[in-house]
């Protein structure tokens, strides 16, 4: 699973790093640092655990943040036409 974070949406509640530590670090400001952006599948379930418990959700997996890049511009996914 590849990672990606929004720094820029990030609290600094720290969550991410108590769950992930080998994948997450906070600058002094708090702010969420991305260490492994690729982590290997040894610290799969710590880095979904870390995506559940972030405060304001900058952490996902990088598929999701295209999707929500995507829905916000108000872009269609490729695919079939529908017709209504």
């Amino acid at each position: 699973m590849k990672v990606e974070l929004e720094a820029d949406k990030c609290v600094a509640s720290g969550q991410c790093v108590l769950a992930a530590m080998d994948v997450f670090d906070q600058d002094d400001d708090g702010i969420a640092i991305l260490l492994e952006e690729k982590p290997g599948p040894e610290l799969l379930d710590d880095v979904k655990e870390a995506i559940a418990v972030c405060a304001a959700r900058p952490v996902r997996p990088a598929a999701a943040l295209q999707a929500a890049a995507v829905q916000r511009v108000g872009a269609r996914p490729a695919g079939p036409a529908h017709h209504v």
